[in-house]
């Protein structure tokens, strides 16, 4: 191999280990600290939001529990959708849920094509990483509580 090849490869793996490092320090960023939540909307006159919500149901399993407590043993499936839609319209307010760099860094590039790649759609981060969902993100969590 020639020496400008070595030099090549020599210098464009050291930039490949670069960016991956960089890559990988912001997933853990994203992962231990609050960069990897989303934006959030303040809520609108006509939502039923209850901020006191946001601490209580902090996880999906947390959501899951408090909707269980609050539905019967003979509960109809009718009832039950009506508690789950009561909760997450009290639980979130109306924006998109979607990510950042730190969130999730291939989705968020991927959302500079299209903006649909960027939404989230795991119950887990839509309830632990912020308070705001779309109609359809809305919708996708109840699908998913049912």
């Amino acid at each position: 191999m020639s020496n400008i090849l070595k030099f090549i490869f020599k210098y464009l793996s050291i930039f490949m280990i670069l960016i991956g490092s960089v890559l990988l320090l912001i997933t853990f960023a994203g992962i231990w600290s609050d960069l990897g939540n989303y934006k959030n909307a303040l809520p609108r006159k006509w939502e039923r939001f209850e901020p006191n919500l946001i601490d209580r149901l902090d996880s999906f399993e947390s959501l899951m529990k408090y909707v269980s407590k609050q539905i019967s043993s003979d509960a109809t499936d009718r009832e039950i959708m009506k508690v789950l839609f009561n909760t997450v319209t009290e639980r979130f307010t109306h924006k998109r849920a979607k990510h950042n760099i730190f969130s999730n860094w291939i989705l968020y590039f991927a959302g500079k094509l299209h903006p649909a790649f960027a939404h989230i759609y795991n119950p887990k981060l839509m309830v632990s990483k912020g308070h705001s969902l779309l109609c359809s993100q809305s919708s996708y969590l109840l699908l998913i509580s049912t």
